[in-house]
């Protein structure tokens, strides 16, 4: 059974990082990519042709999205963490269980 709770939380933990990332992926489309190519479409679809302040506008917004949002983002760093404690928290959990169980044989 112990093996078992471990099992379904690393299987929730997983589902929560993919769900992290079809996020993103989303609000990457939506947001950053979509504004770009509005842009892009008004310089004949070549980024050379962006002003340069432009251009360093854009990607000081793609940096800071990526910062907050990315794969080694600030949100998924919050979440690699909270993983790792509840993964202890279940460990040391388990393990007074069986101390316990032992105590009574």
């Amino acid at each position: 059974m112990s093996y078992q709770k471990m099992a379904d939380l690393i299987k929730r933990q997983d589902e929560e990082k993919k769900d992290l990332a079809a996020g993103v992926y989303g609000a990457w489309q939506q947001v950053i990519q979509q504004n770009e190519m509005q842009i892009l479409s008004l310089y004949n679809g070549i980024r050379e042709n962006i002003p340069a302040p432009i251009q360093e506008k854009l990607d000081r917004a793609r940096a800071t999205f990526f910062d907050e949002w990315g794969s080694e983002g600030r949100l998924a760093a919050l979440m690699a963490s909270r993983h790792a404690r509840e993964r202890e928290e279940l460990a040391e959990e388990l393990q007074g269980v069986r101390q316990s169980k032992d105590r009574g044989r």
